[in-house]
């Protein structure tokens, strides 16, 4: 055990000093880092101080208030919620849950869960403009922007610090520091120690008598210091050690990690780290530019965060990950292929370029064969000779660095996609077939190919001495002379298999565009999403050597400790996170990408604890409560809407949430989202609970918040006895009114019925005009007189089949409108008949109302036809005519317009005034049309009115029928359409 971990330590060293001391020549190398600004929500992006509170939560000091940051989302406090001024220096621990909060211009604050406030004092005066606070044996210490000047606050009394000084000159003071038991202040004239009576004394003034900005204390018990142009590491009041860094002012802030790592930020620019004794300018690898930093903060996760003056908070998550972007000559895009050549040497394959890893540095390898924009599919490192595999063929160069290229037979490209030595031979996968040749083969026949194959992309040798072929249709598995085929599912993805890995137990693996299948004691079994991948797509395996599996995915790194089957999902830095390869080398782990490479140190324990949570506000129709303890609303404000967010910086995107309501469910509700929208929780005690996790982790500790939800003053029992007999007595009352109503509709509809049957009867003795049957005797007579017989037996046949046609529906509330037509055709051809030449008619029915053929009143147009013809015609000279249109008026609506170019109505109305004739037939028939209203509940109505020419004399009436054109005759309650028999 003791040889294990010292052979870990040493791995780990060997790889932190490589990387470290190749920091200059490697600039093109990157730690992962993220940089927040505005735009992501940010209040403002000039950042003065970092801090975080016991819950986890990360609060950064701005010029515009301070934000406050779970990982994912950031929350903002300003003036508007109770800060005395928005610009904020500093924070820090005021005791408790309360945290103090330094403002330029309005004082000291407090924030606490119940919100902010300002620090009240009892006496004396506190000034406004406030860089730092300080909690400090029960006394708080403060330096403002007259730095000149400190102050401290002893129960509630503001009192100014004595400083003993010799000399005149005035001494600023910058920063605080507790180190230790020891509470020191840097300042213009070196450092400065306070004791407990609130005297402040000059400290080390024989070692540093200079400006000095910071101060920290490592885990060691070393203070370092930063100064003019060097950091200084003291022990014991001696310097131990004198780092120097390019800048002609003091170190801007210093920081130490929990691995005891020195930080520091140039007060020009530029990050700086003391590691092991040696310092780097890391600000290359940092991507922060030229940006000013003010403040270097280490989270609870081990994330860095930097804030800068104008360009935001940036976070570097780790050391231990370094990002190989693309680099001409060494690394290009698709960097599909990373393989092992030994404990510190690695071949790296993307577009076009093969280099070789050594020590934390890419070293191009010169290769003749290759082409440009030539893909690498993989290389392999055997006896010092590398094989690459390209779409034109298999590359092979030796230790001498000769080349040479195997291709297939003809012009088709071979595509070596896959390799693998087995003994003396070599086994080469192409976009069609396999091929087997002898080691050292310089060319490939028909006698090298074994089987054709539809896209070999992966070959694995088994512990049975089985071949295994991964294809775009799934497994092909060679032994002993024999193949045989294994399909997955039906799906095509499933099958498309892109490696083939045997793992240190022997359990095979197959990486496909469906998820990750192994083989296991009951068969084939998968991983997907749903069990902690980070994507279905599987693109490489790889194991390393603490027996964690590892799978590229197109959406990052899976890692899977074997035995256990726990996952964790880790992103890539700063690049896509499509994983195209993976290589593990001792405790390094490459992953490589679409667009470079990303190289992990790995610990031996990947497992991380679900991250904390809380539940962060609820929105009720009364207003929001801040950090809940415990929720009491009434019953009429039971909407909610809950809160709730776990805190992790290193890995915000994989965390998932599950939540439920005990007391209304036991079931528990999956979400990634952190608000939860519930609506009318019932009257009762009731416990809203959540918890979290990383992806594929195991879920933290639920976090309840308890609710009860009052029930409403009417659960009384004895209001409910009494609501119940006043409920009884008025359900008997409105049903008996009810009974009554419907009684009485009852008799409103037999009256309306035995009204339409009146109506009925009426209209049908009014359409059979006395007169006009009169004419037609005569007009009969007059023809059989004149000894024309067969006009006589025409007329008397038309008029029969009239007559017949009326008695045939004179029970029926509705006819087809072909049946009124006809009828209608019938009767103006007798009184054109009777009249000759002297009257004429037309008929015109809209062909989108024939199609439909609607159902119209019975014998509702001829009252007015003959109205036109007797009142309008008759009396005017001329030849009489008459227009008679079925048009569609809407959607649901049929206009049916009578137009005669007669008298005109004021004419014919006047006449009738003087004893001539007048038409009961139109009355009946208007209020037939009013009584169908009513009952139907639709349009029925007709109007009446004048036409004329330009110069307004009267041309004749027009006569305008709205009707539906599907009428609701089921309301009438009659069968078969039909008005009960009089």
């Amino acid at each position: 055990m003791i040889c294990i971990h010292c052979s870990r330590a040493k791995a780990i060293l060997l790889y932190t000093v490589c990387i470290l001391l190749s920091l200059q020549a490697a600039y093109a190398q990157q730690f992962p880092i993220r940089n927040y600004r505005m735009k992501d929500g940010l209040a403002n992006s000039m950042i003065f101080r970092s801090y975080q509170d016991q819950r986890g939560f990360m609060w950064f000091c701005t010029n515009y208030g301070i934000s406050r940051f779970d990982g994912t989302s950031f929350r903002n406090y300003s003036s508007r919620d109770g800060l005395g001024a928005n610009t904020i220096m500093s924070m820090s621990p005021a005791g408790g849950d309360s945290h103090f909060i330094s403002t330029y211009g309005g004082g000291l604050y407090v924030l606490s869960d119940t919100g902010i406030s300002a620090y009240r004092v009892t006496s004396g005066h506190m000034p406004g403009k406030i860089v730092y606070a300080t909690l400090y044996h029960g006394s708080v210490w403060l330096i403002s922007t007259n730095a000149t000047t400190l102050y401290r606050i002893t129960n509630g009394a503001v009192t100014e610090v004595n400083v003993k000084e010799e000399g005149t000159q005035p001494v600023r003071f910058f920063k605080m520091s507790q180190c230790g038991d020891r509470l020191l202040l840097t300042s213009s004239h070196g450092l400065y120690i306070a004791d407990d009576n609130g005297t402040v004394h000059p400290y080390l003034r024989h070692l540093v008598h200079e400006p000095i900005n910071d101060i920290r204390q490592d885990k060691n018990g070393f203070l370092w210091a930063g100064i003019a142009g060097r950091v200084l590491q003291i022990a014991d009041e001696k310097i131990v050690h004198q780092y120097p860094i390019s800048s002609l002012l003091p170190p801007g802030d210093i920081l130490v990690d929990h691995n005891n790592n020195i930080w520091t930020a140039g007060a020009e620019g530029g990050i700086f780290l003391i590691r092991h004794g040696k310092l780097s300018d890391i600000t290359p690898m940092l991507n922060t530019g030229d940006a000013i930093v003010h403040d270097l903060f280490e989270d609870n996760e081990g994330n860095i965060w930097i804030a800068t003056g104008g360009q935001g908070i940036y976070q570097l998550r780790s050391l231990d990950m370094v990002n190989y972007p693309i680099e001409a000559q060494k690394i290009k895009s698709y960097c599909r292929s990373v393989s092992r050549v030994s404990d510190t040497e690695a071949i790296i394959g993307s577009i076009g370029t093969i280099s070789k890893w050594v020590n934390g540095r890419l070293q191009p390898l010169h290769m003749q064969a290759l082409t440009p924009v030539a893909y690498i599919y993989f290389t392999h490192y055997s006896n010092g000779t590398i094989y690459a595999g390209t779409p034109y063929g298999l590359v092979i160069r030796d230790r001498d660095g000769k080349e040479k290229i195997l291709r297939s037979p003809g012009d088709t490209p071979l595509g070596a996609l896959s390799m693998l030595i087995d003994g003396d031979s070599i086994w080469v996968g192409s976009f069609n077939s396999v091929y087997r040749l002898p080691m050292g083969a310089h060319s490939l026949d028909s006698a090298h190919r074994m089987f054709p194959i539809s896209r070999c992309n992966a070959i694995c040798r088994s512990r049975d001495g089985a071949i295994q072929f991964g294809t775009d249709s799934g497994v092909l598995r060679y032994r002993h002379g024999r193949l045989s085929h294994t399909q997955f599912s039906a799906k095509t993805a499933a099958n498309a298999v892109n490696m083939i890995y045997e793992d240190s137990r022997g359990i095979t693996w197959y990486a496909t565009d469906s998820g990750l299948a192994y083989q296991a004691k009951n068969g084939m079994e998968w991983m997907t999403t749903a069990n902690g991948l980070s994507h279905n797509k599987c693109n490489a395996i790889r194991e390393d050597k603490y027996g964690t599996l590892w799978v590229g995915t197109a959406h990052g790194l899976t890692s899977i400790q074997l035995g256990t089957m726990h996952t964790r999902n880790m992103q890539t830095g700063n690049f896509d996170n499509e994983v195209l390869s993976v290589c593990c080398i001792d405790s390094l782990v490459f992953a490589g990408m679409v667009d470079g490479m990303t190289v992990i140190q790995q610990e031996e324990s990947i497992r991380k604890p679900p991250p904390p949570l809380y539940i962060t506000s609820v929105r009720t129709p009364a207003g929001i409560q801040n950090l809940p303890a415990r929720l009491d609303i009434p019953y009429d404000q039971n909407k909610l809407l809950i809160s709730f967010t776990a805190v992790s910086f290193a890995d915000p995107e994989e965390i998932q949430y599950r939540y439920r309501i005990a007391g209304l469910a036991d079931n528990w509700n999956m979400t990634n989202t952190k608000e939860v929208d519930i609506r009318a929780l019932p009257a009762g005690d009731l416990t809203f609970q959540v918890s979290a996790r990383l992806a594929g982790g195991d879920w933290g500790p639920v976090v309840s918040l308890p609710i009860h939800v009052s029930a409403p003053f009417w659960r009384n029992p004895w209001l409910i006895a009494f609501l119940l007999i006043t409920l009884s007595w008025l359900i008997y009352f409105i049903t008996r009114k009810l009974i009554e109503q419907r009684e009485e509709k009852k008799r409103l509809r037999l009256a309306l019925y035995n009204r339409i049957v009146y109506l009925k009867q009426q209209a049908l003795s009014a359409l059979i005009n006395p007169h006009f049957i009169f004419n037609c005797m005569n007009s009969i007579q007059h023809y059989m007189h004149g000894h024309d017989h067969y006009m006589a037996n025409l007329y008397l046949s038309d008029f029969a089949q009239l007559i017949r046609m009326t008695l045939e529906h004179s029970r029926s509330a509705f006819i087809p409108l072909e049946q009124e037509i006809a009828r209608l055709r019938l009767y103006l051809s007798l009184e054109q008949l009777r009249f000759g030449d002297e009257l004429q008619y037309q008929l015109y029915i809209d062909p989108a109302v024939e199609a439909l053929s609607p159902r119209i009143p019975n014998m509702i147009v001829q009252p007015y036809i003959e109205n036109a013809i007797w009142h309008g015609i008759m009396p005017n000279k001329g030849v009489g005519i008459i227009s008679i249109r079925f048009v569609k008026h809407s959607d649901s609506e049929l206009l049916i317009e009578i137009c005669d170019n007669g008298i005109g109505i004021n004419r014919s109305r006047a006449a009738n005034k003087s004893g001539e004739k007048r038409s009961f037939g139109m009355k009946l028939t208007a209020d037939r049309l009013q009584v169908l209203q009513q009952m139907l509940g639709q349009r029925f109505s007709v109007s009446i009115g004048e036409t004329g020419d330009k110069k307004g004399a009267v041309t004749g009436t027009m006569v305008e029928i709205v009707l539906p054109l599907a009428p609701y005759e089921d309301r009438l309650g009659m069968e078969n359409d039909t008005l009960p028999a009089p």
